[in-house]
């Protein structure tokens, strides 16, 4: 099928978009040193991919397939307004998690909040996991319960990937940084999609209802790499002024015999020495 005219309108607009002047002192266009890159960024890089990767395992699936598990939980032949009531009072809950994350992000910091959202997920995941039969038969706490574990994930990583993924890179290679990341976070995705229901057949062993059960402890442990993962290779720029990153990501190529004067999109001495 060919792309569809609303998305390629977009392509438009960003050709005509003016980059800022920051980006235009600062760019890397030409001789990237991608090696003095990796050397001094693989542990930001595995952070942030990282976490993106785990958080898109764990939310992707859990979305999409919620009105599979909701059935499962309402019982035999439920119907479509039952399950389209429940799985919009579900949905709504990722609200609340996605804004107090923006704010808590200002207050303790994107890595506190994004490790934070990570864990409390996880702990809540295994708590589910062990008493999910239990949990199934009280359905408005278990889609309650459902809505806080989706909601955990947007608090946490849900919000703050996109923002650390932008913030703890320079200029020179912060789009590049970041499309790296996302990218990862997308097959991150595409392996927890993939994956779910075959795990579901394969931790039940025919019984659904323990295939949830045990797919929900597994996502939890997952969150919780991901809380250990933000907490270790993720640095917390939230009081920081970005344009320091700029000058320490010079002063780094300068070190290692890098021509600093490549970097911007233009290369008179007088802008190299500003």
């Amino acid at each position: 099928r060919f792309p569809k005219p609303p998305p390629l309108s977009v392509l438009y607009f960003r050709l005509r978009l003016k980059n800022s002047e920051i980006f235009k002192k600062n760019a890397m266009k030409k001789n990237v040193p991608y090696l003095l890159i990796f050397r001094r960024y693989w542990k930001r890089l595995l952070g942030t991919a990282g976490t993106w990767f785990l958080y898109d395992f764990i939310s992707y699936p859990f979305g999409l397939f919620s009105g599979t598990i909701i059935n499962s939980a309402i019982g035999a032949n439920p119907s479509f307004i039952q399950t389209a009531e429940w799985s919009t009072l579900l949905n709504f809950l990722y609200l609340p998690g996605a804004m107090l994350g923006a704010y808590s992000g200002d207050i303790i910091g994107r890595k506190r909040t994004m490790a934070l959202g990570f864990f409390i997920q996880g702990i809540l995941g295994i708590l589910m996991g062990i008493w999910y039969k239990d949990l199934i038969n009280i359905l408005p706490l278990f889609v309650i319960l459902y809505g806080v574990f989706l909601s955990l994930g947007e608090f946490g990583p849900g919000d703050m990937v996109i923002v650390t993924s932008s913030e703890i890179f320079p200029t020179a290679i912060r789009g590049t940084a970041y499309g790296w990341s996302a990218a990862i976070g997308k097959l991150g995705a595409i392996c927890g999609t993939s994956a779910f229901k075959p795990a579901i057949q394969s931790f039940g062993n025919g019984d659904v209802i323990l295939g949830q059960s045990r797919v929900f402890i597994l996502a939890s442990g997952i969150a919780l790499c991901g809380a250990i993962l933000a907490w270790v290779l993720i640095p917390d720029y939230s009081k920081q002024d970005l344009s320091n990153e700029d000058e320490e990501f010079k002063r780094y190529l300068l070190e290692n015999g890098y021509d600093i004067s490549l970097l911007g999109e233009h290369h008179t001495p007088q802008e190299i020495k500003a």
